[in-house]
C-alpha cells in the first residue's frame, strides 16, 4: 500500500489515504469499536481500549492469530504507545517521537487553555 501512497503537505503519510486507497482497490475495510470512556476535559484520564477481533487485518488476514485487547489508562499512556508504534513500524525515529509528543502537549495545553476562556466567558467568540 505504502508504494501506491504520496506524502501529504507535511510529508507523512495519512491513514485515511491509505484506507481510501484499501477501498478503491475492493478491500475489506473493517472498523474498531472504541469501549471505555473518552475524557476529552483538559486531564490525562482516558480509561479506553480497543480489541482487534482474529484474523481481521486488512494487510495480512492471518493476524492476529486471537483476540488482542489493547487499553490504556491515561492519554499519556496510549501516546506513547501509538509512538513507539510509529518506531516500530518505520515512520518515526525515537528522537522525533520523544519531540513530537513534547509538541502535542504544549499544543493541547494551550488549546484546552484557549477552550477554556471561551467557556468561562472571558474571551468572545
Amino acid at each position: 500500500v505504502l508504494d501506491d501512497l504520496q506524502p501529504s503537505a507535511r510529508g507523512e503519510y495519512e491513514i485515511t489515504d491509505a484506507i481510501q486507497l484499501l477501498i478503491d482497490r475492493g478491500e475489506t475495510v473493517l472498523a474498531g469499536t472504541f469501549e471505555g470512556e473518552w475524557f476529552d476535559t483538559g486531564n490525562d484520564r482516558f480509561g479506553g481500549s480497543e480489541t482487534i477481533a482474529p484474523h481481521s487485518l486488512a494487510v495480512d488476514v492471518n493476524a492476529p492469530s486471537s483476540s488482542v485487547t489493547l487499553s490504556w489508562s491515561t492519554f499519556t499512556e496510549a501516546a506513547d504507545e501509538a509512538g513507539i508504534s510509529r518506531i516500530y513500524g518505520g515512520i518515526h525515529f525515537q528522537p522525533a517521537n520523544i519531540e513530537g509528543q513534547k509538541l502535542g502537549r504544549k499544543v493541547g495545553t494551550a488549546v484546552w487553555s484557549k477552550a477554556q476562556s471561551y467557556f468561562n466567558g472571558t474571551i468572545g467568540p
